[in-house]
């Protein structure tokens, strides 16, 4: 995931950061469980679309 998209979903939801892929990406895992709330799954959703606003702003297209 690109370092900077990361950064803004990490206002929104916990996730693991594993390990730099290069100097712009990071390997990052995402776990949810019996227990994840139909709130969790909102936050995830907004985090996801403010990603998305931010990255067209920089021009970072998806999978980049």
């Amino acid at each position: 995931m690109p370092n900077e998209q990361m950064q803004v979903l990490a206002k929104h939801v916990s996730f693991e950061t594993w390990e730099p892929i290069d100097d712009s990406h990071t390997l990052c895992r995402f776990v949810t469980s019996w227990a994840t709330t139909a709130s969790d799954l909102e936050a995830l959703r907004e985090g996801v679309r403010e990603m998305r606003i931010k990255s067209e702003e920089w021009g970072v297209k998806n999978g980049e």
